[in-house]
């Protein structure tokens, strides 16, 4: 559990020894008015009940964990290189199939036992799965289908029919993969643009301006505003139940207040921020739609 944010509704006198806060959620914890030990947080001792967003931790039988991990945040070193690998990669893979299609296609041509018509359009394909074209278009598609889908389709349905500790934890755990895999098809996309892979990239503006904005858009809510939204999503949610146990014994007074509006305000600006970035991000994507399209109708 060492990267595990604990969270409940103990009231003040929770006590314990579960300092296990990662520091993006410590900090978020300490700007909102929380401690680590004490009110909103759970101490070892409580029972999984009383636990916000939370999962039985195996290692611990009388500890609950909320679900948060840490090492959902990349390294900011790590992602370009990241970035440089899978491009590479990609590139590298596709012109070995692409040399052993072309020499098959080859080998099909020298065959005289099929009729002319079949044989000329089994050539045709063969040759142009050994193009890089078709590859490129499988990618920017996916891009694009999982972009649409995430953002218009699967976070607005699981809003409506999920309770919201379920939405939250549910899509603290989509997000991640969701931004990685829009950096990964971006990167692949700008990996295979015809005829030269990365190379041809490069040499028109309104191709490599477009995929660089996707791929930047995605790498910022990937490490910095997915994060920081899941963890102000939890201490929002800490900070009102706190409130809310105080309000049924004394009142909620000042003190608060503050908290809570500091809580709203952090969750906000972060969800907005993200949100934003994403829709960036899609019209680029279709922007770069349309800059393929043009291409493809002037012949490359």
């Amino acid at each position: 559990m060492d990267d595990d944010v604990l969270i409940s509704r103990s009231g003040p006198k929770s006590t314990g020894a579960c300092h296990n806060l990662p520091s993006a959620a410590s900090q978020a914890a300490t700007s909102a008015g929380l401690s680590p030990v004490g009110p909103g947080f759970l101490p070892c001792n409580r029972p999984r009940r009383s636990c916000l967003l939370t999962t039985r931790s195996p290692d611990s039988p009388g500890c609950s964990r909320a679900l948060y991990h840490n090492n959902t945040l990349l390294p900011a070193l790590q992602l370009p290189f990241s970035i440089t690998l899978i491009a590479s990669t990609v590139t590298t893979t596709i012109i070995i199939i692409t040399t052993i299609i072309k020499t098959f296609a080859t080998f099909l041509m020298q065959l005289p036992s099929l009729p002319l018509t079949m044989e000329s359009t089994l050539v045709a394909i063969v040759t142009t799965a050994g193009n890089i074209l078709p590859y490129h278009l499988f990618a920017y598609g996916a891009l694009l289908g999982t972009e649409l889908f995430q953002t218009f389709i699967n976070t607005k349905l699981c809003y409506k029919h999920l309770p919201m500790r379920e939405f939250i934890a549910l899509q603290k755990r989509v997000f991640p993969v969701y931004f990685g895999t829009q950096v990964g098809l971006a990167a692949l996309t700008a990996s295979t643009v015809p005829p030269f892979g990365i190379i041809s990239c490069f040499h028109d503006k309104w191709t490599a301006i477009p995929l660089t904005v996707v791929i930047a858009t995605g790498a910022l809510n990937w490490a910095v505003y997915g994060p920081r939204t899941t963890t102000a999503s939890l201490v929002r949610r800490a900070v009102h139940d706190s409130a809310g146990k105080k309000k049924n014994d004394d009142g909620v007074d000042a003190d608060d207040q503050a908290k809570i509006h500091r809580a709203n305000r952090g969750f906000s600006f972060n969800h907005a921020m993200s949100i934003h970035i994403n829709a960036i991000s899609l019209v680029a994507t279709i922007w770069y739609g349309f800059s393929l399209s043009s291409r493809l109708l002037s012949g490359l």
